[in-house]
């Protein structure tokens, strides 16, 4: 499996280039429920470099972003 690039060529043929093997997961965090002290204490930076040790280097932290009412993380490995 994996990202690849199908088009048809100049002889009506369909062609597909594989240009790479990646796995996405998306974690969305509610940040309005829980009490005070718990956002406090385990913000984004806190969540991410705890998913980062559990992936030993077989994933990376892609890119976040903080809304009013929750933070969304995009994972790839």
């Amino acid at each position: 499996m994996g990202s690849f690039l199908a088009y048809t060529d100049k002889n009506e043929q369909r062609q597909t280039i594989a240009f790479g093997k990646s796995v996405g997961l998306a974690i969305y965090l509610n940040d309005t429920d829980l009490p005070e002290v718990v956002y406090a204490k385990y913000d984004e930076n806190y969540i991410i470099s705890s998913i980062d040790k559990i992936l030993e280097g077989f994933g990376y932290d892609q890119s976040f972003w903080h809304g009013q009412t929750e933070t969304a993380l995009s994972i790839h490995g």
